[in-house]
């Protein structure tokens, strides 16, 4: 084997290494063009609440549309607020798909609209995040593409 046969033994395995580190490694952009309509930003009024098993927990919002496209609550593929229901000290998922909340007005892109829900507590005494999502129905769930959710602690305990 001549020299340059082993010197290519020996430089193209550290190259392919090299490529693949480079195109594994830049900061990739997921956020599609096409798809900039799930763009939201969710804020909440309070970061902590406390209740009781059971009880009714009325919750305030600001949601921002930072997409390009309209949000309806009514359309072939309709945009709600939901959220998804985790334990707090393992961040184990009790519920992921949960009540969808229909946006009150078409929310244009730029346009921040304001909402009150009303949640039930759980059942069981415990403390949980809640995390608010925007939803386009048999679409996505728009964190997915990088939007900020809205999260909020709960502690419940037992009903006196």
């Amino acid at each position: 084997m001549s020299f340059s046969k082993k010197a290519r033994w020996i430089i193209y395995p550290p190259i392919i290494v090299v490529i693949v580190y480079l195109v594994f490694t830049q900061k990739q952009d997921y956020r599609d063009p096409s798809q900039q309509d799930y763009d939201s930003r969710i804020e909440l009024e309070t970061r902590a609440l406390t209740a009781q098993t059971s009880d009714q927990i009325p919750i305030r919002l600001q949601i921002k549309n930072r997409g390009k496209k309209s949000w309806r609550s009514v359309d072939e593929y309709p945009c709600f607020l939901s959220y998804h229901l985790y334990l707090r000290d393992n961040y184990r998922t009790v519920s992921f798909e949960n009540q969808r909340f229909p946006l009150p007005q078409t929310v244009e892109p730029g346009e921040t609209i304001d909402m009150e829900i009303t949640l039930q507590a759980p059942i069981e005494a415990k403390s949980y995040i809640i995390v608010f999502d925007m939803v386009r129905e048999g679409q996505a769930w728009f964190h997915e593409y990088g939007s900020r959710k809205g999260i909020i602690r709960l502690d419940v305990t037992e009903r006196k």
